[in-house]
């Protein structure tokens, strides 16, 4: 029966017409199972999971040629998805005739692709003169045109601004602002001014000149 393992003997013999019996001649018969069980996973071989998210263990199922199929055991690396990394997730399984399975892998990768928040200002916001604005970022360190620039710090002169905040993962946010001075305004009235003087004086020069 080459569905039920064991051991079998089978025995040849044969009887002339005269009635002599040859000598028995005997053929042993071993049915065994030398087939491993095959793992398929459920879902993909490479998950990516944003860190802080929830994981969830999908695992994987097996099929046997004798046994009866069922999930396979899970080993390997334990997810933390708080802590960025790669990890390795093996599957197994042994029938009960001692057949190993291939080991299935999943790749599973917690990753960083969420650029800094920055609170206290928007990208190409104009502020008015003399507005005060404070800073905030939620993660990694920052430029302000160039110069190191805390959380928490507070801008106010006026000028065109860039801030570069880069995290650990290398995700950038740039903020480009600026602070209206008004000093445009002032020095086009001071101009005006000195011509009205300048004509009023050459008017005054003139005006004597001819008197005398």
């Amino acid at each position: 029966d080459t569905s039920t393992i064991g051991v079998y003997q089978v025995s040849y013999t044969i009887t002339d017409s005269s009635g002599n019996e040859a000598i028995d001649i005997g053929r042993t018969v071993t049915v065994v199972d030398t087939t491993a069980p095959v793992i398929t996973l459920n879902g993909d071989a490479t998950v990516y999971i944003e860190i802080g998210d929830a994981y969830t263990e999908l695992g994987a199922t097996y099929i046997d040629n004798l046994d009866a199929s069922g999930n396979a055991i899970i080993s390997g690396d334990t997810v933390d998805t708080y802590t960025l990394g790669t990890y390795t997730v093996e599957y197994d399984m042994e029938d009960t005739n001692g057949n190993v399975s291939v080991t299935v892998l999943r790749t599973v990768i917690v990753q960083d692709t969420q650029a800094p928040v920055v609170s206290g200002v928007s990208d190409e916001e104009i502020f008015e003169k003399g507005t005060t604005i404070t800073i905030t970022f939620d993660d990694g360190t920052a430029t302000l045109n160039g110069y190191k620039f805390d959380s928490g710090s507070k801008v106010d002169k006026a000028g065109d601004y860039t801030l570069v905040v880069t995290d650990a993962s290398g995700n950038i946010t740039t903020t480009n602002f600026t602070i209206e001075g008004g000093g445009s305004v002032l020095v086009y009235v001071l101009v005006i001014v000195g011509l009205v003087a300048i004509g009023a004086g050459a008017y005054i020069a003139k005006k004597l000149i001819f008197v005398n």
